[in-house]
């Protein structure tokens, strides 16, 4: 006599910094406390602390483009998103040259790792530098992946200048597929 029991299958996929969409809140704490990372609660939002850094080899010195991680979880206490929010660039010329690099060196690394966007609106890895520096025009990007059984989207808005660097808002979204599964 052959046997099966079916029960509800929840997959575990690797996300930012090794985290599993699935785990429970406690399991999250666990794995970052193992990289010295904490979390705090704000409001339905948990915020990784410190910032976390990507560093971005140069040929004269080093950019580092800081985050600010927050991770969003299910009613049922399981990890469903991981959004990554652009705090700053170090060191920031006033120029926008950084702000072309957060925004074209980052979607390259993520090229790398996922191969070609399913889906890209806006100039994104693209645009050339110089509508970055002294340009008062409103850029925008938005690239999805898919990957297992997440997406990650990454968009950017720069809004240019007349004169020296805009401002430049970044974020990366990583988000279970099937949250309902958890």
């Amino acid at each position: 006599m052959l046997v099966c029991a079916v029960g509800p299958v929840v997959l575990a996929e690797s996300t930012w910094n090794n985290l599993q969409f699935g785990d429970s809140l406690e399991e999250v704490k666990q794995a970052l406390s193992k990289q010295d990372l904490k979390l705090e609660q704000s409001d339905r939002t948990w915020i990784v602390k410190p910032d976390w850094g990507l560093k971005m080899p140069g040929v004269k010195t080093d950019l580092f483009f800081h985050f600010t991680p927050s991770l969003l979880f299910s009613g049922a206490g399981k990890l469903e998103v991981v959004n990554l929010a652009l705090k700053d660039i170090q060191p920031d010329d006033g120029a926008g040259v950084g702000q072309y690099f957060a925004a074209t060196w980052i979607e390259q690394q993520l090229i790398a790792k996922y191969g070609a966007p399913a889906t890209q609106a806006g100039p994104c890895n693209n645009a050339p530098v110089t509508d970055f520096v002294s340009n008062p025009r409103r850029l925008a990007c938005k690239a999805v992946w898919k990957s297992g059984e997440q997406t990650v989207t990454l968009s950017w808005v720069y809004y240019g200048k007349s004169a020296g660097a805009g401002e430049l808002t970044l974020e990366i979204i990583y988000e279970a597929l099937r949250p309902s599964a958890f």
